[in-house]
Parts: C-alpha cells; sequence; structure tokens
C-alpha cells in the first residue's frame, strides 16, 4: 500500500476498501539515482572517480482507478499539492517527502469501467524516512522523596547516557532539545553532551539557563537557540568547533550527558533514520 499525504487531504493506491485504485507497477523505490564525476588521465586506461552524490528520486505508480469521478476529482486535488508518500511493503514502513510532477490522462480499458492510470512524483532529498521521528531521554532528573521515608533510600533517579540505534543506512543529524525545570538560577557551570562512539562533543561551558527556559540543538541547520535568548549558537565551547562532527553513525551511538550546572534539566533527542530504498 502507498499513500499520497498533502495539505489538500490523502488518497491510497492499493490495499483497502478505501483506495482510490490498485497498483500495477512502481518504479524509483529502490536505491536513488547516482552522479559520478570521473577524469581521464593520459596513458591509463579507464576513469578514476573523484567525486559521487546521490540525485532526486523519481518514483512512478501504475495502476487502475476503481473509485468514482468524485474519487479522480479529490484524487486531483490531492495530488496537485506538496506532501510525502506513505509505503508499507510488508513489515516496511517508509515515508519519503516528495511532490507530483506528472499525472498521465486517464484512459478507458474496455467494459470493465476501470481507467488506467500513471502518477510520477520527484523527491528532491532522495532518502526515506520512519513514519515518525524517534524521541529519546538523554538526560532526566526524577525526585523520588516523599513525605514519608525510611533509610537507606534512593532520593534521586537520574538517567545521563544510554544507547541511541541509528537503524538506518547513513549517518543523521539529530535535535536535542535541553529544558530547565529549576527554579534557581546557577552561579557557574555548564552542559557536555558527547557522542562516545564517534568522540564528537557539544559544550556550553558558560551559559546560564532561566526556569522554563528550553534550548534547542539543531545539528541538521548547524544552529543553536534559545527559547529566551534567541540564537547562542556562539556559547559554543572550544571543544566544539563544529557542530557538523556530531551525528549519529550507523548502529548504536552510546550519548552521555554531564550537567554541571547545579539546575535540574531534562533533555530529550529525536531524530529519524534515514534509507537508500524503501523496498527490501
Amino acid at each position: 500500500m502507498i499513500e499520497y499525504r498533502s495539505k489538500t487531504g490523502s488518497i491510497k493506491f492499493g490495499g483497502g476498501l478505501d483506495a482510490v485504485g490498485n497498483i500495477l507497477l512502481i518504479s524509483g523505490f529502490e536505491f536513488p539515482p547516482r552522479a559520478f564525476e570521473t577524469v581521464n588521465f593520459a596513458g591509463e586506461n579507464g576513469s578514476t572517480v573523484i567525486g559521487k552524490s546521490d540525485s532526486a528520486r523519481t518514483m512512478t505508480i501504475t495502476g487502475t482507478l476503481r473509485g468514482s469521478q468524485y474519487d479522480l476529482e479529490r484524487a486531483c486535488k490531492v495530488l496537485y499539492e506538496d506532501g510525502a508518500l506513505y509505503c508499507i511493503f510488508d513489515k516496511v514502513r517508509r515515508s519519503i517527502k516528495c511532490r507530483c510532477n506528472n499525472m498521465d490522462d486517464f484512459k478507458r480499458l474496455g467494459r470493465s469501467g476501470n481507467n488506467k492510470f500513471t502518477v510520477q512524483f520527484i523527491a528532491d532529498y532522495p532518502y526515506f524516512n520512519d513514519f515518525y521521528d524517534t524521541e529519546l531521554p538523554l538526560y532526566r532528573q526524577r525526585n523520588l522523596v516523599t513525605e514519608t521515608f525510611t533509610l537507606p533510600c534512593v532520593f534521586t533517579e537520574r538517567i545521563s547516557e544510554g544507547d541511541i540505534n541509528n537503524t538506518g543506512d547513513k549517518l543523521i543529524y539529530p535535535t536535542i532539545y535541553i529544558t530547565d525545570n529549576s527554579e534557581v538560577s546557577a552561579a557557574s557551570g555548564g552542559v557536555l553532551i558527547e557522542n562516545e562512539t564517534t568522540g564528537a562533543q557539544i559544550e556550553l561551558p558558560f551559559y546560564t539557563m532561566a526556569y522554563g527556559e528550553t534550548i534547542t540543538i539543531d545539528l541538521g541547520r548547524r544552529k543553536i537557540t534559545s527559547s529566551v535568548n534567541g540564537n547562542i549558537t556562539n556559547e559554543l565551547g572550544d571543544s566544539t568547533p563544529d557542530l557538523s562532527k556530531f551525528y549519529l553513525d550507523v548502529g548504536i551511538n552510546h550519548l552521555s550527558f554531564t550537567n554541571s550546572t547545579g539546575q535540574v534539566l531534562s533533555a530529550v533527542i529525536k531524530y529519524n533514520p534515514e534509507y537508500y530504498a524503501a523496498v527490501r
């Protein structure tokens, strides 16, 4: 089943009674097209690849319409707007942002009343994602003290490290959110986030957060913003010369969070793996 969603609604191809049509053929859901830059050296056979990149992806769906004229009109409105394809192939679920750039005229097939159609989609960024972002706690403190307790006991519960599994095919840049949950500002100290798998660090050594403030570390855009003070990327410490070095490698990444502020902080990491193909 393949579903296209845009701001005007959604339509399904294949699978279920609510699908606008059956699928006869699909293409473009495997590896993206690749471009290679090569040079030829005098006196040598063949070429030498000096650069390569993945190009925009073209995806085509061919099938037969099984809906009414109303369904066809609604499909045209949905397909006209930019959106995303959501693909379910057995146990594999993938999504990709795209736009419909071509829809052939519908053709009547004999007396069956079915209309044959072909729709084509373009994805400028050619990689597939999971349906939804993954969000996991990176740092959390919770007070366990109640009105009555018996010693010995644990007063606080803390999460300060964990394994993040990038199940995709490419390294990805996550987004990290840090929130101050304390009512007292710290006089000194900062936070340090480290990917112990790659050795990369993010350090904010001197920045003091206000109560309720949230810091957003958007590694994809190489930018750190505060809900109070705006862009604070310049608050990075010397151990973080380049935010592009902090990414989630393919597989398990062990991340740790060090809080030296004395404040009650919480941090979550949000990411979405990227895949070369939707069909496996």
